[in-house]
């Protein structure tokens, strides 16, 4: 069945579960989920990432949903399919980084990333706890 592209959750704080997940950078500096969203096999890039929480493999959104990843990465020509969408709107979009081996590492070590917006642009911080 193909997959079908789904627009943000309509209510606030959903929870939702990502199959098949990668994470993208713009050239903005904004990183993205994307993948299948379990139970209806609809693809999904989110709202940008601003809280992750490898722990509990949980990431929090800028509209405050929150994404868990579950399994392994999916494949690296879904980021090449949702650039080339992409891109048709924002040219820039070209630059976009698939960052997910990081996510992985994070995952790997069990550590927690959080990231933090300032109203003058993309901001990070960064704090990385061992459990």
């Amino acid at each position: 069945m193909p997959a079908k592209w789904s627009s943000p959750c309509r209510e606030p704080l959903c929870e939702q579960q990502l199959a098949d997940w990668r994470v993208l950078e713009t050239y903005r500096g904004e990183r993205h989920f994307i993948g299948t969203l379990l139970g209806d096999c609809r693809c999904r890039v989110t709202p940008g990432i601003v809280r992750f929480n490898a722990a509990t493999r949980t990431g929090i959104t800028a509209h405050g949903n929150a994404f868990t990843l579950t399994g392994k990465p999916g494949p690296r020509y879904l980021t090449v399919e949702v650039v080339a969408i992409y891109t048709a709107f924002d040219p820039y979009l070209r630059e976009t980084v698939d960052v997910t081996e990081e996510y992985v590492r994070f995952l790997q070590r069990g550590t927690l990333r959080a990231y933090q917006h300032s109203g003058l642009g993309h901001v990070r911080s960064y704090t990385e706890n061992y459990e």
